[in-house]
């Protein structure tokens, strides 16, 4: 059984005024250097930023996100959150699992608040990316849990049918074979991925995004 959860929209942006009607217009800077602004049409909120495309790419560029650590995005991001919640429904599952696998995990804060009361009897978490490897066994071994390195390319370094739960949340890869040959009969693949129609208002904003700088996006 798949179920896979859609992430919920995302508004972006810096110096957020107050709730306008829907299509209002908000500015965005694009392009490189220099403070050059477009109007753009949201829904519902007036955007203003002071600070040049490469300003911003230079201030981001800069904090750390071990563990997924976007508070320094505090003020300038806003996040529909559903009626529903990952995390809770996360908690439930595992609680009803015997062996469960997080995979990419990050620095496990997700799984972590689900609540090591109702981690499945075997949980393991997976995670490639060495700085979070180090965060996610310091925050979820001492709650029972162990931590594998993992490079995020098959194979899953796991027998056949180990798991009767896998989950993920935001993997940037999904291996579908994988998951189905680590899940056990009958088993389950619980995630919230991000969607094709996530952030689409942003990309609309930001076209050609140039990576390396300078460069347009193929």
């Amino acid at each position: 059984m798949i179920e896979d959860i859609p992430h919920a929209p995302y508004r972006l942006g810096r110096g957020w005024t107050s709730p306008g009607a829907a299509g209002s217009v908000c500015e965005w800077p694009v392009g490189g250097a220099g403070t050059r602004l477009a109007a753009v049409r949201t829904r519902g909120w007036m955007l203003s930023v002071e600070k040049s495309f490469d300003e911003l790419v230079d201030e981001a560029a800069a904090v750390s996100v071990e563990g997924w650590d976007f508070s320094w995005l505090g003020g300038r991001a806003t996040e529909e959150r559903p009626s529903w919640g990952y995390q809770r429904l996360l908690s439930a599952k595992l609680a009803a699992a015997a062996a469960a696998v997080d995979i990419q995990t990050g620095g496990g804060e997700v799984l972590a608040g689900a609540g090591a009361e109702n981690f499945a009897r075997t949980m393991v978490a997976t995670e490639g990316w060495r700085p979070n490897v180090a965060k996610a066994t310091a925050l979820l071994h001492p709650l029972g849990a162990v931590v594998v390195a993992d490079p995020d390319e098959p194979p899953l370094p796991f027998a056949d049918g180990a798991f009767d739960l896998v989950t993920s949340r935001h993997p940037a890869t999904v291996h579908w074979a994988e998951i189905g040959r680590v899940l056990a009969p009958g088993g389950t693949y619980f995630a919230q991925h991000v969607g094709s129609g996530a952030n689409v208002e942003n990309q609309r904003v930001l076209p050609g995004t140039a990576h390396p700088r300078g460069r347009p996006r193929p």
